[in-house]
């Protein structure tokens, strides 16, 4: 058997223009790790054949995807992935020749955007496609470049052919000394708060994910 390392894999997202449907990927992620795979659920048979021994059958009856992947952070797949977890974006600008302003607010609605995960190693091409974040956790430390990861649920993969990685354009990374955490009665009074030091900072979002099974197929319904 063929035997290949981690660093070999590159993952990309898109964000899906209608909930479900693959989209290629717009960003490839700079993953520290990756852990993403199909759950398959069998339904055991128990009937008997003239025997003390159980059933010789056991059928997928629903087969889904989860897992989780730790980033580095940077300025450009940050927004996809901010995106899908808060359901709302708003965007102005430019206010010089290249640079806009992201406002993500959280959407009243229980479909917030959703994401087509790509993968590519030397055993295959995968996609994952309605994958929604289940939960999301930030983490500044002092010595270390800014990262996060992301817990996923989605449709259980399907192969991906003709996707190429692409690092040609980088996102800029960020380090501690970039946070400046205040705190302070209304947003408006921040600029004019004291910086707190801390030691580190881990910032987590639960969005409790629920996989929606239905009759008449075997993929989670949205």
């Amino acid at each position: 058997m063929a035997l290949w390392i981690g660093r070999r894999q590159s993952v990309g997202v898109g964000v899906e223009s209608t909930r479900g449907v693959g989209v290629a990927p717009t960003y490839w992620l700079n993953c520290l790790s990756f852990s993403f795979s199909d759950k398959p659920t069998r339904a055991l048979s128990e009937a008997t054949f003239g025997g003390i021994w159980g059933g010789d059958q056991a059928p997928v009856t629903v087969t889904h995807a989860e897992g989780e992947f730790d980033v580095e952070l940077d300025d450009r797949s940050l927004g996809a992935i901010l995106y899908a977890l808060f359901g709302s974006l708003t965007t102005t600008g430019p206010t010089d020749t290249a640079v806009y302003t992201h406002t993500f607010s959280l959407s009243n609605t229980n479909q917030h955007k959703s994401l087509t995960i790509h993968t590519i190693d030397p055993i295959g091409q995968f996609a994952y496609e309605m994958s929604m974040i289940d939960s999301f956790e930030l983490m500044v430390e002092p010595d270390a470049i800014v990262h996060y990861r992301v817990n996923f649920l989605s449709r259980a993969s399907v192969d991906s052919a003709n996707q190429t990685a692409s690092w040609a354009t980088l996102g800029k990374k960020f380090v501690g000394r970039y946070l400046q955490f205040k705190v302070a009665a209304t947003t408006a009074s921040l600029g004019a708060a004291s910086v707190i030091s801390l030691k580190s900072l881990t910032l987590r979002v639960e969005k409790n994910a629920e996989l929606n099974y239905t009759l008449s197929t075997i993929q989670p319904e949205d």
